[in-house]
């Protein structure tokens, strides 16, 4: 078989020229003008071993003999040294002249292609078995280093890597490998050997022996899972690995999210789930083997995590028990599409759901703690603000250490500087130490109108309000009884009625002192007292905070008791736009 492959290898060729077999050629621009031979444009390019196994395998004045039609893929001679390294031999010699033969017309294609227009599929001379390419890489593995080189017989283009004959089909490829021994075994346990080895344009993901050694014996268990499992190595498209998109997904033999099932997402280095490709690109007449260093397995959807399944005893302060007893209880439906993405943060030693006194309740409670998307609310910067899915929002808030909290007051369990999360499928857990209370509705404003009428007072009259009613601030409120102690005001008639023209430098006054309780970020009161730091005013002034005594202020003056600094009163009052915290005197510096 092997003599009359190399006799139609050659016939081939001699066709070709007696013929003038033309197709169309992208030239790119090139001049269609050549007067040197295949063979004198690689002596003089250098490609000595490539001229040397076209003699060996007899296909010179083939190949001389053919007109204008040929891309020829040159290996260097470093290319063919590795081969020989590959292979464990020492040249040529040891090599039979039909194997070489097979081996230089699987890098013969019929058209002349620039490089500029190398198609993404190009049969060869080799019983048309196809060289693919992905603008300058050919079957994933070989580089073009030396491009377009025109000859008499066509184009010619250096690579620095001889390429791998492909087998017939991905189950050919397999079989071939002994390091694929176990996953061939597999396969032929589950019955899908006449599957993969008839079903054109596919992309197994090849678990290597090695990465097999972790599981049980895959034999042992019920062929309708043994199935489930390798069909979700089998992805239905034909993918080298530049046709990934990072972070994308792709939908396998089971099926896609579509249909409930979930996808194959690509990570970073070539990775299926997390699992790296060792091997990647090991091309087929059908497909596309990758060789990857561990089993590609499903990973837990919501579903999962909640399942009723382990939620036996409800009070076992397992949290995502917990939050899945409740979920459960209210018939709560928007986890069901496993195409959505979310991040659940499920309280530690959370509520059930017969602690909620109905279904609405317990939704509200369910969706102030989820978010879409994957959110690590504990790697945000102090001051944003988030948002979860029933529109439910809250600040992110720093303390010491790093450590972040949700509004001040509630962290990670797993610790106060932790950033742990649990991945999923189709959602990201976290375990806070408590349930996290949304922001008001009202904004800085107007919970200053309710809880410090004089001070809000003097907002509006001198023109700030729109500080405390748009951008994300923080407010030092003062008593009415401080303001009256200041100012003799009483009532907030009395702000009203105060005259811009008679009392301008009064108000300008209290306009300055406005502006100096006023901040420009949101700091809470664990964020304050991390420091001494500083924190900008309106007016760009840094006031110095800190904590004396115990106790935190604002230091007017370093060198000052705490008794004649602004000590704060109440901390973390919050309104939809920033917090508020009561100091019991004014910053007048």
């Amino acid at each position: 078989m092997k003599n009359f492959k190399y006799i139609y290898i050659v016939v081939a060729l001699a066709f070709l020229a007696a013929c003038g077999y033309e197709p169309e050629v992208e030239r790119a621009g090139e001049s269609n003008a050549a007067s040197l031979s295949a063979f004198q444009v690689l002596e003089a390019r250098g490609y000595t071993s490539l001229n040397a196994a076209i003699e060996y395998a007899g296909l010179t004045d083939a190949i001389e003999g053919a007109s204008d039609s040929l891309t020829i893929f040159a290996p260097t001679n470093a290319a063919f040294n590795d081969l020989f390294a590959r292979l464990g031999v020492s040249g040529l010699e040891d090599l039979a002249p039909e194997t070489v033969a097979e081996l230089l017309s699987y890098h013969v294609a019929a058209g002349g292609y620039f490089s500029a227009g190398l198609p993404n599929s190009m049969p060869t001379l080799l019983d048309g078995k196809s060289i693919y390419a992905r603008g300058a890489v050919l079957n994933g593995k070989s580089s073009v280093s030396q491009a377009d080189l025109v000859s008499t017989s066509g184009v010619i283009h250096g690579i620095n890597r001889v390429l791998d004959i492909p087998a017939d089909n991905v189950m050919a490829a397999i079989d071939a490998d002994p390091e694929l021994s176990t996953l061939a075994t597999y396969i032929d346990a589950a019955g899908l050997r006449s599957t993969l080895a008839s079903t054109n344009g596919i992309t197994i993901l090849a678990p290597t022996n090695t990465a097999f050694e972790s599981l049980i014996d895959l034999t042992t268990i019920p062929q309708e899972d043994l199935i489930e499992i390798l069909s979700f190595h089998v992805i239905p498209q034909f993918l080298i690995s530049s046709d990934f998109s990072l972070s994308s997904k792709y939908p396998t033999l089971l099926g896609s999210e579509e249909d409930g099932v979930q996808e194959i997402r690509i990570g970073g280095e070539l990775s299926f789930n997390g699992v790296a490709a060792s091997n990647p690109n090991i091309m087929t007449g059908t497909g596309v083997v990758h060789k990857v260093g561990g089993a590609v397995l499903q990973a837990p959807t919501i579903a999962d995590f909640l399942s009723p399944a382990v939620q036996g005893n409800v009070n076992d302060g397992v949290s995502f028990d917990l939050f899945g007893n409740v979920v459960d209880g209210a018939g709560y439906t928007g986890f069901d599409n496993i195409a959505d993405t979310f991040s659940i943060y499920a309280p530690l030693f959370g509520p059930v759901y017969s602690d909620f006194g109905s279904d609405a309740a317990a939704v509200t409670y369910i969706e102030n703690h989820t978010f879409d998307g994957n959110i690590n609310l504990y790697t945000q910067d102090n001051g944003t603000k988030v948002t979860s899915v029933n529109g439910s929002e809250y600040f992110i808030t720093e303390g010491a250490g790093g450590s972040i909290y949700i509004n001040d007051l509630v962290r990670n369990a797993f610790g106060a500087a932790s950033t742990t999360t649990i991945p999923g499928y189709n959602f990201t857990g976290s375990i806070p130490n408590g349930v996290f209370t949304p922001l008001p509705e009202e904004n800085l404003l107007e919970v200053a109108t309710a809880n410090y009428s004089l001070f809000a007072a003097i907002v509006e009259k001198v023109g700030k309000a729109s500080l405390l009613t748009s951008g994300n601030k923080t407010v030092l409120a003062v008593d009415n009884s401080v303001i009256t102690a200041a100012t003799g005001i009483t009532t907030v008639a009395q702000i009203e009625g105060l005259s811009e023209e008679d009392d301008a430098d009064f108000l300008d006054a209290l306009a300055e002192i406005i502006d100096r309780h006023i901040f420009t970020s949101v700091n809470f009161a664990r964020r304050m007292s991390t420091l001494p730091s500083d924190i900008t005013n309106e007016l760009d002034e840094e006031v110095l905070v800190g904590a004396i005594g115990g106790n935190l202020v604002i230091i007017l003056d370093p060198s000052l008791p705490e008794t004649e600094n602004v000590g704060f009163v109440a901390t973390n009052i919050t309104a939809n736009n920033g917090v508020i915290h009561e100091v019991d005197g004014l910053i007048i510096l």
